[in-house]
């Protein structure tokens, strides 16, 4: 029996057979696709969550720095028995930064090197403030105003806020535009 008499003679069988093989290679490519997709949701799913994340520590952060008591840290006769010890700051600053830290380990699973470094230059800003604290505190400048002291953190805090501002600003652009 020739090819073409098999065709023609059993053409509803063959053609039932095609069909079920055309099924099941749809099946397949269609739970694969489902499977990618639903990789990819979860993917998008999670770096938001660690943007927010990330986002309510900053935000802390930001909190933490607005409500400090400078007097407190550069305290003149009046506040020196309230002064803070380097305990206590250490307890009020640490576990932010730390949380910003676990934060940015996490964004390193998701984003590429050029989203990461801007992440990445907020949380060091924020250490280089907690340096600065420490360096007023133990007048590695030779200031011995308190005043002095203060206005001096409270320039470097401003200018820090305005650069993560931005970095914040050019990161929002460019997260949206990766979504």
């Amino acid at each position: 029996m020739k090819f073409t008499d098999l065709l023609t003679t059993y053409w509803s069988q063959v053609t039932l057979v095609l069909l079920g093989i055309g099924y099941f290679i749809k099946l397949g490519f269609s739970n694969k696709s489902k499977k990618i997709e639903i990789n990819h949701s979860l993917f998008q799913q999670n770096r938001i969550e660690t943007i927010n994340r990330f986002f309510e520590s900053y935000s802390e952060s930001v909190n933490m720095w607005k409500e400090i008591s400078l007097e407190r840290i550069f305290p003149d006769d009046y506040y020196s028995k309230n002064k803070y010890t380097i305990t206590d700051m250490d307890n009020m600053t640490r576990p932010i930064l730390n949380q910003l830290d676990i934060n940015l380990l996490q964004l390193k699973v998701y984003f590429e090197e050029k989203y990461y470094k801007h992440f990445e230059n907020i949380v060091n800003n924020n250490k280089l403030l907690y340096k600065n604290v420490l360096d007023l505190y133990f007048n590695t400048d030779g200031i011995k105003s308190t005043t002095t002291k203060m206005n001096k953190f409270h320039t470097y805090k401003e200018t820090t806020f305005k650069k993560n501002n931005d970095i914040i600003s050019s990161l929002t652009i460019e997260i949206k535009n990766l979504f």
